[in-house]
């Protein structure tokens, strides 16, 4: 078996417990992978497991059914044009994004989006407000990033973003999904869209046309309850959702591409 297959399918199998990476990384590593392993003859029961382990993000569930539908047809091309559209969506989502908020000196977000990261290296504001993100502690695998592109993380406990607000002159954060009315993002956006309308900031969502889900494929997404002992070893109950649902009227723009 060449080294290439045995490492994309490697990839792709990793992707079904996948906590820590974005949607967009997630979806952008099914399809390169894919393209690895387009012969392979499991291919297509390996991305309905990825979809079915990552309900809660519709790149993924988006992304998924594409390279399904490609494998279907037997049709290479078509997968491969996927990813041209696909890389063409987030490229333009950020540049969108830059055209607003650039000369912005103070940013705050949360977790980690692949979207809000290419975005803020196009702005290159002075500082960025995040918070750790428990449990996988996204935030700080992106405040790690920011460093490595010249920019000054600011962390901070999940539920500090109060303290910063008197500095932060825009919100910017990512989706995990969209909808009619509401779009899904990490647990604490909800929060932290109420405290962008109580100090009067800005708070935009970044997102790209594979976050949209049409009726049919909303009916694979859901937010799932994750691992009790991640909050807490106390023998009681525990809640531990990684996502959460906050409506649109709080986002003053939604940049998409």
């Amino acid at each position: 078996m060449p080294h290439n297959f045995e490492k994309s399918l490697h990839i792709l199998n990793n992707l079904k417990n996948d906590n820590v990476s974005s949607s967009i990384t997630i979806a952008s590593s099914m399809i390169k992978s894919s393209i690895e392993l387009f012969s392979y003859e499991y291919l297509k029961k390996t991305i309905e497991d990825i979809i079915h382990s990552q309900p809660s993000m519709a790149a993924v569930i988006n992304i998924g059914c594409e390279i399904i539908k490609a494998v279907d047809l037997n049709d290479l091309d078509y997968l491969l044009d996927v990813k041209r559209k696909f890389e063409y969506s987030l490229q333009n989502a950020a540049v969108s994004a830059y055209k607003q908020l650039k000369g912005i000196r103070n940013i705050a977000t949360i977790s980690y989006s692949k979207n809000v990261f290419d975005a803020v290296v196009k702005i290159k504001p002075k500082k960025v407000f995040l918070s750790v993100s428990h449990p996988a502690k996204e935030g700080e695998m992106l405040a790690l990033q920011l460093k490595r592109n010249d920019i000054e993380p600011v962390l901070l406990e999940d539920s500090a973003y109060m303290h910063i607000f008197g500095d932060v002159e825009a919100v910017l954060v990512g989706a995990d999904a969209v909808f009619e009315n509401e779009f899904v993002n990490k647990t604490g956006t909800f929060c932290l869209a109420l405290l962008a309308e109580e100090f009067n900031v800005p708070f935009y969502v970044i997102s790209c046309e594979c976050k949209y889900l049409d009726k049919d494929k909303e009916k694979l997404f859901r937010i799932n309850d994750m691992p009790e002992d991640e909050v807490s070893g106390i023998d009681c109950k525990r809640i531990n959702r990684y996502f959460e649902k906050v409506p649109l009227k709080y986002v003053n723009k939604m940049f998409v591409r």
